[in-house]
């Protein structure tokens, strides 16, 4: 009998402390670094362009320290060499394509994609990424 009470005293404890608290989604007014690593890493392309289309974004809201990640990334993206790290590129590239970056990071990413420029990564990416990313400069310059 000890145990029944227990049990109703600790479900009554959960019910009442989940009826106090708000629970719901918190929501980050900006974009860190390491939400930039998850989008960069793990989403495809195609993710990549339909969330920031769904919500609507031209630009996306980043903290400070995001374009000196930026840089970090696309110089390690740079020196590796062959096709292992190609995915990665373009979701970088993609993403920067949303991005406010200064000349210095736009002049990197034009560096980057004419030493990545061959017919088989032109023919898969030049349509899209390399279209949006120098259409998002033209905007923006």
């Amino acid at each position: 009998m000890l145990e029944a009470y227990w049990q109703v005293q600790l479900h009554q404890t959960k019910k009442d402390y989940f009826e106090e608290e708000q629970i719901g989604n918190i929501h980050a007014p900006n974009i860190g670094t390491f939400e930039l690593f998850l989008i960069i890493k793990y989403m495809s392309e195609k993710e990549i362009k339909n969330m920031f289309e769904q919500c609507g974004i031209d630009t996306i809201p980043l903290e400070e320290n995001c374009s000196d990640f930026i840089k970090i990334v696309l110089g390690n993206l740079r020196r590796e060499k062959g096709l292992r790290c190609n995915r990665e590129l373009w979701n970088c590239l993609m993403v920067v394509s949303y991005m406010d970056i200064d000349c210095g990071l736009a002049e990197d990413l034009v560096d980057c994609i004419s030493e990545r420029l061959n017919w088989l990564v032109c023919r898969e990416h030049i349509v899209n990424d390399v279209n949006s990313f120098c259409l998002t400069l033209g905007k923006r310059a």
